[in-house]
């Protein structure tokens, strides 16, 4: 038989599930509470990069937003972390739950840690939920984003004021960056079969 468990994001209801060798068998999961999004704050910090230099730039974010909605990352290109605490209960880390992380809606490319673990996650914008239950704790988890953009924005910006040798950018569209989320810890309910 091939089938060591069974995760469901639905819990507290009776399932069933069909074995490699073709039986059947029950199994009873607890319930699931809702899932977590990381609606903030967020604190950001960025290194921004142009043409006339690098800058750091600081932000409290109270929800995640474009860095074209944010008015010191505007025309900027660079890499930023974003931070945030989420407080679990401890009755998400019990024996029969797990929590999976989804990152929602990102432009560049981004790293990711959860309480100081780096977590392995899709480099694509609404890519499938990651497992973070083994680096989770019952109280306060940090989540930490590190996203980097290219260079459009910043030769765009450069461009907008008028400089000769980044003429050829003036034309070109200011693309969305940033982590645009909703960021979200989904518990599951699993059981051994």
């Amino acid at each position: 038989m091939l089938l060591e468990g069974v995760r469901i994001r639905v819990g507290g209801r009776r399932r069933w599930v069909r074995l490699s060798d073709g039986s059947r068998r029950t199994v009873d999961l607890p319930g699931v509470p809702a899932s977590r999004t990381g609606t903030g704050p967020w604190t950001l910090t960025a290194v921004t990069v142009s043409p006339l230099g690098d800058t750091t730039v600081d932000v409290d974010l109270g929800t995640l937003a474009g860095w074209s909605d944010i008015p010191a990352l505007k025309g900027r290109s660079g890499t930023a972390v974003y931070t945030a605490s989420v407080r679990l209960p401890a009755s998400w880390c019990d024996r029969n739950r797990g929590v999976e992380l989804q990152l929602g809606d990102f432009a560049g490319a981004v790293r990711v840690w959860v309480n100081s673990t780096a977590i392995r996650v899709p480099g694509v914008p609404g890519g499938s939920p990651v497992d973070v239950t083994s680096v989770l704790r019952p109280g306060s988890n940090e989540i930490r984003i590190e996203l980097s953009t290219n260079l459009n924005n910043a030769m765009r910006g450069q461009a907008l004021t008028g400089d000769p040798a980044y003429a050829s950018w003036k034309t070109r569209p200011e693309l969305p960056y940033g982590l645009l989320g909703p960021v979200r810890l989904l518990s599951y309910a699993q059981a051994g079969v």
